[in-house]
């Protein structure tokens, strides 16, 4: 079917739209331009620091994820954690540290933080990060973290921490946290994890949760179980 000629008033108002169009996007990239300058006058300090100790990062985020080891730049990525750094790069300091080579020596700054810390966001990023980082020594902090339903859902990352470092022996605690809905999920995965036949009655509770997360979850435990 041919298409219907557009007139003249249709071809403005198209035109007009187009033209709106090309503003936002325009205005967007200056947005974006403009925070991407801020953060990177932010941690202007911290790159100095780490470029000084031979590291090539052009931003803090070349040190995340990065399979390089940048054990030497520990004690700096601690120090710069007590500078006041916008939220972005506060974060991107503390999931530099989620490495192994920083276990045993960030755990206790981190542990600190964590109770210090008011934004939930950062707060849970340190609780990712403590689960990779802290060591038996810091066993009983992280669980007084876990015990305290004050932090809500930021602590959903800690009991990997737990099961990492006790193992078989954390399976009495994992099934206690069964029982806390902020912890519900990652204690279901890390009892199918550590394939816990005694947490086998208690998981197949949670196959009919009405949230789709947990019966997810506990599906896939079950599965780590043989059932």
């Amino acid at each position: 079917m041919a298409r219907k000629p557009m007139t003249a008033e249709a071809f403005m108002t198209e035109l007009a739209r187009d033209a709106q169009y090309l503003e936002r996007i325009e205005k967007e990239d200056q947005r974006l331009a403009q925070e991407e300058a801020r953060l990177s006058q932010d941690e202007r300090p911290i790159v100095a620091d780490l470029v000084a100790l031979g590291l090539h990062v052009a931003s803090i985020w070349d040190l995340v994820n990065s399979e390089s080891d940048y054990s030497l730049a520990v004690p700096s990525l601690l120090r710069h954690l007590n500078f006041p750094y916008v939220k972005k790069n506060k974060e991107g300091i503390i999931r530099s540290l989620a490495a192994p080579f920083a276990r045993g020596v960030a755990g206790r700054q981190l542990i600190r933080l964590f109770r210090a810390e008011r934004d939930d966001d950062l707060r849970w990023v340190m609780g990712n990060t403590l689960s990779v980082v802290a060591d038996a020594g810091d066993v009983e902090d992280i669980i007084s973290l876990l015990e305290d339903r004050r932090y809500g859902f930021s602590r959903s990352e800690l009991p990997f921490g737990v099961t990492r470092i006790l193992k078989e022996d954390s399976i009495p605690y994992l099934i206690r946290l069964l029982e806390n809905d902020d912890l519900l999920v990652s204690a279901i995965a890390c009892l199918g994890k550590l394939k816990a036949q005694t947490s086998a009655d208690k998981i197949s509770e949670f196959v009919e949760h009405p949230e789709s997360e947990v019966r997810k979850t506990a599906k896939k435990a079950l599965k780590y179980l043989g059932i």
